[in-house]
Order: structure tokens, then sequence, then C-alpha cells
């Protein structure tokens, strides 16, 4: 009778912690199947934006960039896995990445710079070779 009111807790935590990574494993799956699809969805519209041939840099990327990093850190936070290779392992948010960047620009005013440099020196030099052929051949015997 006295084993009977005394109290055995071992199975009682075991089967509470079995139950408690049970019920966490599936609300895990449950939460990563409502991140990635809204995922899809943010790689859906970005990749319906490069089909109406939006330029690279739009700030329609950038909003849809800042979305995606805000859901992976919330997420590698709830659960405690590295933001940085839960992005990695996703192949679509390198390319939404790449999309928010906008191009770099030619630097025009360098351009214009060498030019109006170089284009002078250049009819200069040909003058040169022209002047020098012209001696030439009044050396050699030319009229």
């Amino acid at each position: 009778m006295l084993q009977l009111l005394q109290s055995n807790h071992a199975p009682a935590s075991s089967e509470t912690g079995f139950l408690n990574r049970k019920w966490r494993s599936i609300l895990f799956f449950l939460r990563r199947r409502a991140f990635e699809s809204r995922l899809e969805g943010l790689l859906r519209a970005a990749a319906g934006h490069e089909g109406n041939l939006l330029r690279v840099g739009d700030r329609r990327y950038q909003l849809l960039n800042a979305e995606a990093n805000s859901i992976c850190t919330e997420f590698a936070e709830r659960w405690g896995l590295d933001s940085d290779l839960l992005k990695a392992r996703i192949a679509g948010l390198a390319k939404l990445e790449r999309l928010s960047v906008p191009p770099q620009t030619m630097n025009y005013t360098r351009l214009a710079s060498v030019g109006v440099v170089a284009i002078p020196l250049l009819c200069f030099l040909m003058g040169v070779v022209a002047g020098l052929i012209h001696v030439g051949f009044h050396l050699v015997g030319g009229k």
C-alpha cells in the first residue's frame, strides 16, 4: 500500500519530454511550411516583376528583398537557427538580392575628361607622324 501512495515522477517526466519534443517537431513542421509559403509568394512576385522586364535595382525588388530578409531572420531567431545558413540554403534569395541591387552606372564625367585629353593628343601625334613621313619622303629623293 505504501508503494501505491508514493509517486514515481520518472515515467511521467520522460513521457512529458517525449510529448514536448513531438509537439515541438510538429509545430516546427507547420511553421516551416508557413515560412516556405511566405517566401514562395515573395519569390513568385519577384519572378513576375522580372518577367515584366522591371529594371534591376528597382524599389519593388528592394522591398521584396527586405521582406524576405525579415522573414528569414524572424524564423531563424524563433527556432535558434543560423540566419546566414538559412539564407544560403534558399536558392531564390540570392537571385532576389542580386535583383535588388542597382547596377553601377558608368562614370561619364571621367570618360568625358579622358576624351577631352586623348582626342587632341591623338590628333597631334598623327600630325607628327605625317610630318615625319613627309620629311622622310623628301630626304629619300621625292619631289
